[in-house]
């Protein structure tokens, strides 16, 4: 699997798939293609086989078409790489035109041989079907230090006051270890003021956050835990995919008391595991 680059979550799948589609290039009155009437026995009407690569996400159903490739007949590869060698290496070894031994004849053909093998091996290796492409999660893989901040504490509680660190992508731990005591972030300030982010994991246990965290900035993904009590920035958010909540809808409705019509997020997902946010 690889992470779906619209929700983020590890449940993207991807298949290959063929497609029927109409042959363009074949006139169904004339039965002519190219130019040329097809041969006796294909039927009019004819279908190209065209080959996708399709990932899809089996949280929010968004699909990804990676590659598409035509299909074709081999029957030109055979008769060329067959037929067509063959009768000049036949052609080369009888013909008088060079007054060449045989011995000499034979090891021309043998590099000639050598060199054709080669270059269709070489073809080949470069016609195979190249690994399909680890989409990037929009999510931080690592946890987030406090170092990229600055905060203060008070007794075992940790306030994060403002973003210092490069990194768009952002995930808390409910807890860090500040000089051997544990401690758990509880407040956000204007933390991402002005600052342009991907994604944004708030950690659990997180109560209070200010008005203006995202004030003038953009964030496309965003967790927010249950068991934040107070927020009423809901205006300063721009152009949001995804907000993540981890309570119920309920819950939700108490802490968001804007009209969802004024709120400018695309989705809310409620009931959310931050852990799954990977």
């Amino acid at each position: 699997m690889a992470f779906c680059p619209n929700c983020g979550r590890n449940n993207m799948k991807y298949f290959r798939e063929p497609v029927e589609i109409p042959d363009h290039n074949y006139d169904p009155v004339t039965g002519i293609k190219g130019g040329r009437p097809f041969p006796s026995g294909i039927k009019k009407g004819r279908q190209k086989i065209v080959y996708r690569t399709v990932g899809l996400c089996s949280n929010c159903g968004y699909t990804k078409e990676i590659e598409s490739e035509k299909g074709h007949s081999r029957w030109w590869y055979i008769l060329f790489f067959a037929f067509l060698p063959i009768s000049l290496s036949v052609w080369f070894w009888l013909t008088d035109i060079f007054s060449l031994e045989k011995k000499w004849r034979a090891l021309i053909l043998f590099i000639a041989w050598l060199s054709f093998i080669i270059s269709v091996r070489y073809y080949q290796a470069r016609k195979e079907p190249e690994p399909e492409p680890e989409v990037k999660s929009v999510w931080a893989s690592d946890l987030t230090g406090l170092n990229d901040f600055e905060y203060y504490t008070d007794g075992n509680e940790i306030y994060i006051k403002d973003y210092k660190g490069r990194s768009k992508k952002i995930r808390f731990d409910s807890s860090y270890d500040i000089e051997g005591t544990v401690m758990h972030i509880v407040s956000f300030d204007e933390t991402f003021a002005l600052e342009k982010l991907v994604s944004v994991i708030i950690p659990d246990g997180t109560r209070y956050m200010s008005n203006k965290v995202f004030n003038a900035g953009r964030i496309e993904f965003l967790y927010l835990p249950a068991s934040l009590e107070n927020f009423d920035g809901w205006s300063s958010f721009r152009d949001v995919q995804k907000i993540y909540y981890g309570g119920t809808e309920e819950q939700w409705n108490a802490l968001c008391t804007v009209d969802r019509t004024e709120l400018d997020v695309v989705e809310i997902i409620f009931d959310t595991d931050p852990n799954d946010l990977r």
